[in-house]
């Protein structure tokens, strides 16, 4: 691939395949990485329809090894990645005093742990760049966390503190790290769609560096 390219890590049928349309537009080249491979090909051949140039990536992001692996293959065929998003989540009802620590585990696993090992697995070719670009899709119960939600509260909050760390460590580094966070589910019209949030990622990624901001609430 020539032109610079964006890996989204969680591509489902709503703001994983809106983001991915977003940076398509923006004339990056794609990189689609979830655990349902025939949903990738089918996510695939759907954008690939508009000329851009897209690659698929079968992976576990709680497997440290499967994501290592996963980013090896595509540093091998298409280059390493310009822009990571990530954007997997798990939501289970669960109430703050009902919350079992192996059910925390299993979600921070998806929402956070995996998340570190995708950020891992990139930065060493944008370090050697001196650029690049990490967004995460975040969420509003980490600001005014959810009693129903509790695990995914939890979880919004730690990805949170996160983004706003590797901000503050990797900014004088060339690197932008990030998040969008969302308050409320996205709709199917208006101004809150999956299309028009996936602006939002956008927006982060053509910041000048001395406008960079670590998150944008939407």
């Amino acid at each position: 691939m020539s032109k610079p390219i964006c890996a989204v890590v969680g591509v489902g049928p709503a703001m994983g395949r809106a983001i991915a349309r977003a940076f398509a537009d923006e004339g990056l080249d794609l990189v689609l990485m979830a655990r349902d491979k025939a949903k990738l090909e089918r996510y695939a051949d759907e954008l690939g329809r508009t000329g851009t140039q897209v690659h698929i990536e079968q992976m576990d992001t709680t497997d440290e090894t499967s994501v290592e692996q996963a980013f090896t293959r595509v540093s091998n065929a298409v280059g390493e990645p310009d822009v990571l998003v990530y954007n997997p989540a798990v939501l289970k009802k669960e109430a703050p005093s009902e919350l079992e620590p192996k059910s925390l585990t299993e979600t921070l696993g998806i929402m956070l742990f995996g998340a570190m090992h995708c950020v891992r697995a990139v930065l060493p070719g944008m370090r050697r760049r001196a650029g690049g670009t990490i967004l995460f899709t975040g969420g509003g119960f980490a600001i005014d966390p959810s009693t129903t939600y509790s695990s995914h509260s939890l979880g919004k909050a730690a990805l949170r503190n996160y983004a706003h760390s590797l901000f503050l460590e990797l900014k004088e580094q060339g690197i932008h790290a990030g998040t969008v966070t969302i308050t409320r589910p996205v709709e199917d019209s208006g101004d809150h769609t999956a299309d028009a949030v996936a602006q939002r990622y956008t927006e982060l990624y053509k910041q000048q560096p001395s406008e960079w901001a670590w998150e944008i609430i939407k």
